[in-house]
């Protein structure tokens, strides 16, 4: 679906024939928060599935995401909403190894081992700024979800690929229009929780599926 058939769906279920009370800002209101929770139940289960990749090349032992990924003048379409893995990569793209979030400052001053007894390489996000254990000389990719950048007052906007289960983002917007309504409409509260089921066992299966029935063993660094 796009915008506009998505539109169409979500005023077909909450039936409400006063435009007044219901405004084309109060729908595209909805069907944003609507889309939030699709993405957020989507990136329980696959959380690649809107990832993106950001290549810094930069040289100290901070870099800087204001204006980047973060903040009001980031590009649109790649705002940061939270972080995936943060890795060295070479010349060619080809990933080192992977730099560990810390949860406070001073625990970059402490470096953990791997069994093999060789260092960890660690980081501390505090608001818009990256620090690193050490200093860094060469790419850094930042591998994160962004949030979205769809145009909900552009009716023939895309959405994404999955769009067979667009349907679930106008069952997302509906309950939040409910509480406003003051209205439970129970047939539609069974068809959301019957639609998240299906929609959960799609994404655990895959859209590849063999990629569903392969195991990636991650050595433990710990």
């Amino acid at each position: 679906m796009n915008v506009g058939e998505l539109t169409t769906l979500f005023r077909d279920y909450i039936d409400e024939s006063d435009v007044t009370f219901v405004t084309d800002a109060n729908v595209q209101q909805y069907l944003k928060i609507g889309y939030d929770r699709f993405r957020k139940l989507v990136n329980s289960v696959d959380e690649m599935r809107y990832a993106k990749e950001y290549d810094a090349t930069f040289s100290g032992r901070t870099f800087n995401l204001d204006g980047v990924l973060m903040g009001s003048t980031a590009p649109a379409g790649s705002r940061l909403q939270s972080i995936l893995s943060v890795t060295s990569v070479n010349s060619d793209g080809l990933p080192l190894y992977e730099y560990v979030a810390v949860s406070r400052p001073k625990e970059l001053a402490y470096y953990g081992s791997m069994r093999s007894g060789a260092r960890v390489a660690r980081y501390y996000l505090r608001d818009r700024l990256m620090r690193f254990d050490s200093e860094v000389s060469g790419t850094v990719r930042i591998t994160y979800i962004p949030y979205q950048n769809i145009s909900w007052s552009s009716s023939s906007d895309y959405i994404d690929d999955l769009e067979q289960f667009h349907d679930l983002i106008a069952l997302f917007a509906y309950s939040n229009y409910a509480v406003r309504d003051g209205e439970i409409n129970e047939p539609l509260r069974m068809l959301l929780e019957e639609r998240k089921v299906e929609f959960r066992e799609y994404l655990m299966e895959g859209m590849n599926r063999e990629q569903s029935l392969s195991v990636h063993d991650d050595p433990d660094w710990l």
